[in-house]
Parts: structure tokens; C-alpha cells; sequence
């Protein structure tokens, strides 16, 4: 698996994941890194992988060759139903087929592992939903991040708005309780507004949580702006 590999999770549901993934994606590919993402399992609409898969198409690098993929390539499973995968798993009864669905979610990954040199996996709702009976998203995480080549790194993504503070120190708080890197933070903003709460947030939230903010997306930003050391970190596969 000779990707670096970063999880893209999210301090809760909504609050922009898939649209900073597709930009992480587009942003890495105009540097010329061979990136695609990845979204091992999405509920209640294609529409996150359509735009996933569309960062990777739309944004071809000069001298590499582009894959023939499919949209079930970057992501395996989806669930008709809009909540987590394991309720959306046994209402649409597959609950049995729990352990065949998880080993294609990691098979998917690890053939984009081999093909690519950086897999943007993106999580599903908050930190600890629950994938299966017995398993999070967290779990899955952390599992994953014994099997990569490099260290496994986890950029949260954050609404920011009132509650970012609380929210993100949980789920920096829960991440490095299993022995997991929480490497940067991204601010975005669901919202067109730029109240004295979203400042002091910003001005806050490095000390609180104590991860790095590594940019912020403005309501509607179509682009990302990466910091060089970030791109130079990224592009040592």
C-alpha cells in the first residue's frame, strides 16, 4: 500500500466533508499529486461520490496516466436509506452481510492504495458512528491505520459556528484516545455569515483543541489554498 492515505472525518454530520475532499482532491492534482478520494460507504445519495469522483476526472495530470474507474471504485457500498450505515444496513436487511461488506470497502482502498500516491478517505457523518454491530467508523479507522505503509493522518473538518469549540475538542479528544493523529483542521463555513463568534473561534480553536488549522473554506470557496509545507509533507510518498 504505497499511498500516504489521510481519513477526512468530521465533527459531526453536515458539516462539509465531501465538498472539502473534492476540493483537497482538485487542489492536490492541479499541484500535480496523483490524489483521488475515496468514500468507502455512503447512505441515502449518490451524489458525494458523484462529486468525489468528479475531482478525480475533471482534473487530469499531464504525464500520468488516468485510470478507468468507475464510480463503485471509489465508492463500494451505498445504502438507499439517509441515516448510518449500520441502521441503513438492517433496514435494507444486510445485516448479515456485514463482514463482506467491510472487506470490500478495504479491498477498494487498497487497490487505490496501490494505484495512486495519496487516497483521501472521507468518513461518514461524525467520528463514532456506528458501521456495523460490532464496529465505528472510528474502529474501522483504526484498523485501517494499522495496514497503511505510511502513518495514517486525520484532518477533521469543522462547521464553524456556535458549538465548534465543544465539538471539536471531543472529537480531537476521541481520535488520539486510540493511539490516532489528529494532524490538522479545517474550518468551513455551511453558512454565508461572519459573526464575532466564527472570529473568536478561529482565534481559539488551535490552543483548545490543540491541532493546527490548516486552512478555511469561505461559503461557496470553490478552491482551496494549501500551505507549501503541507503540499511538500504530502507529496514524500
Amino acid at each position: 500500500m504505497k499511498a500516504r492515505t489521510y481519513f477526512i472525518a468530521g465533527t459531526d454530520t453536515d458539516v462539509g466533508k465531501t465538498y472539502i475532499t473534492a476540493l483537497l482532491t482538485q487542489a492536490l492534482r492541479q499541484q500535480g499529486v496523483n490524489a483521488i478520494a475515496y468514500k468507502p460507504v455512503a447512505c441515502g445519495s449518490t451524489e458525494d461520490a458523484q462529486q468525489l469522483f468528479a475531482a478525480y476526472t475533471q482534473n487530469p495530470i499531464e504525464g500520468v496516466a488516468m485510470l478507468d474507474l468507475e464510480i463503485a471504485d471509489i465508492c463500494p457500498v451505498y445504502f438507499q436509506l439517509p441515516a448510518s450505515p449500520y441502521t441503513a444496513m438492517k433496514v435494507s436487511g444486510h445485516e448479515e452481510q456485514a463482514p463482506k461488506l467491510v472487506q470490500e470497502m478495504n479491498d477498494s482502498l487498497a487497490y487505490l492504495q496501490e494505484n495512486f500516491d495519496v487516497v483521501l478517505v472521507e468518513g461518514v457523518g461524525g467520528w463514532e458512528v456506528p458501521l456495523k454491530a460490532d464496529m465505528s467508523m472510528a474502529d474501522w479507522v483504526f484498523e485501517l491505520s494499522q495496514r497503511c505503509t505510511h502513518p495514517l493522518e486525520i484532518l477533521l473538518v469543522a462547521d464553524n459556528k456556535l458549538g465548534m469549540l465543544n465539538h471539536t475538542k471531543l472529537t480531537t479528544m476521541a481520535i488520539r484516545a486510540r493511539g490516532l493523529v489528529c494532524k490538522y483542521l479545517i474550518l468551513n463555513y455551511t453558512k454565508e455569515e461572519w459573526s464575532s463568534v466564527c472570529i473568536s473561534n478561529r482565534a481559539e480553536i488551535g490552543a483548545w483543541a490543540g491541532v493546527e488549522l490548516l486552512t478555511e473554506v469561505i461559503h461557496g470557496q470553490d478552491y482551496l489554498e494549501l500551505p507549501e509545507l503541507f503540499l511538500q509533507q504530502v507529496a514524500q510518498v
